[in-house]
């Protein structure tokens, strides 16, 4: 399952991706009940092509262009009665993640 996105930060603090720091940004799947896929590559542009996820985002970072692809079974394809989410999670003020849920379908 391929996705292309539009990444920015505005927060206060370093936040890195692709690590689990404190600090980390996070993308999962989540399908069905309770079903999550976190198995995934990723490349953040970097205005003159792309690098790999082990990047860091300062404060008030501007926004980049990125990519990825989950591996998911082949049911996900097929299965449009079960609900389908991206789900990206960001460090928050208070040290805990604020998570953002993006309907598939």
């Amino acid at each position: 399952m391929y996705f292309t996105a539009e990444l920015g930060y505005s927060g206060k603090e370093t936040a890195e991706i692709g690590t689990w720091s404190e600090n980390h940004i996070g993308f999962i799947i989540r399908y069905g009940d309770g079903y999550t896929f976190d198995t995934y590559e990723f490349v953040i542009e970097d205005g003159q092509g792309y690098y790999n996820v082990d990047e860091t985002f300062e404060p008030l970072s501007a926004s980049r262009q990125c990519k990825g692809y989950f591996e998911v079974p082949i049911e996900l394809q097929s299965d449009t009665e079960n609900p389908l989410e991206l789900v990206v999670s960001l460090p928050g003020g208070n040290g805990e993640n604020a998570e953002f849920v993006y309907d598939i379908r």
